[in-house]
């Protein structure tokens, strides 16, 4: 139930997004006002965030002579990161020191491995190392 369209154009932009809305409503549905916007990514641009990443147009560093490149990143976003933290401060909680130490090791890990296996695809390096 969520979707990001990519469209070369403002004009294309507002035309897909009339499209998507007549053919929700002939589903008897409609996009949520909130959370349906249009963003122009550019370098330095605000991006957006989706399904639990951020995504901006950035450029690469140019290299060895190369030019620089630019290209959509995603890593996680700010929401996300703070869900992490939520959630590893909920894990260690005080009200958890009478359970073994081995249980909640074994507990962090898990939501970690879980958090970072669903987050590894991008460019979420720079974001782990948080």
């Amino acid at each position: 139930d969520d979707a990001v369209v990519m469209c070369a154009s403002r004009e294309q932009a507002e035309a897909a997004l009339e499209r998507l809305r007549v053919l929700l409503a002939d589903l008897g549905l409609e996009p949520k006002a909130a959370k349906t916007r249009i963003v122009h990514l550019q370098v330095g641009g605000e991006g957006l965030d989706f399904l639990g990443f951020h995504h901006r147009w950035v450029t690469s560093r140019p290299r060895d002579g190369r030019h620089p490149v630019a290209f959509l990143a995603r890593w996680p976003s700010d929401r996300a990161m703070q869900h992490a933290r939520d959630r590893v401060r909920e894990l260690t909680d005080r009200r958890r020191l009478l359970r073994p130490v081995k249980v909640i090791v074994e507990d962090v890990n898990a939501f970690l491995r879980g958090w970072a296996a669903y987050f590894r695809f991008g460019n979420s390096a720079h974001t782990f190392d948080q």
